[in-house]
C-alpha cells in the first residue's frame, strides 16, 4: 500500500482536550492510502477509502512535549466524508514512543477520532510522528 496525496477537505481541526488550539509545534497530515500505484484523481460519493491521520513533531522554534493523558481529537469535515472505521492501534515513526503509549477510539461526535497519549511526560522528538488509519466514506465528490 502506498500513502499518497493530501486530502485538504478531510481535516477540519485538531483539538487538544476538548478545546480547539493552534497547532503550535505540531504538523498535521491527512493522506489517502491506496493499493494502486497511482491514486484516483477523484473520490466518488459513496466510495469507501482509507486515510492516515498523522500528528508530527516539527516546529523549528518550539520543542514539543507530550504530556500524560494528553488527548488529540481529529474532527473530520462531515460535509465531505463520513467516518466508518478506526484502526484501534497507532502507527509510529519514532525511536522513543511505543504503541502502548496510545489509546485510539471515536471522539465525542461521530465525525471525530480521538487519540489519547497515556505514556509518561516526555519530549516529542522533532520528526517523530504517530498516525491512525481510518476508513472513510465520501458523502460527495472530492
Amino acid at each position: 500500500m502506498a500513502v499518497v496525496g493530501l486530502l485538504v477537505p478531510l481535516l477540519l481541526v485538531l483539538a487538544v482536550g476538548l478545546l480547539v488550539v493552534p497547532l503550535f509545534g505540531y504538523q498535521l497530515e491527512a493522506n489517502l492510502v491506496s493499493d494502486e500505484s497511482r491514486p484516483p484523481d477523484r473520490v466518488s460519493p459513496g466510495q469507501v477509502f482509507e486515510a492516515l491521520l498523522t500528528v508530527k513533531s516539527g516546529s523549528p522554534v518550539v520543542a514539543c512535549r507530550l504530556k500524560e493523558f494528553e488527548v488529540f481529537i481529529f474532527t473530520l469535515n462531515s460535509t465531505c466524508v463520513m467516518l466508518v472505521g478506526i484502526e484501534p492501534r497507532v502507527l509510529l515513526d519514532s525511536e522513543v514512543l511505543a504503541p502502548g503509549d496510545f489509546v485510539v477510539g471515536g471522539g465525542p461526535f461521530d465525525n471525530q477520532v480521538m487519540v489519547s497519549y497515556i505514556g509518561p511526560n516526555m519530549m516529542f522528538p522533532r520528526g517523530d510522528s504517530f498516525s491512525v488509519r481510518v476508513k472513510l466514506q465520501a458523502t460527495r465528490a472530492m
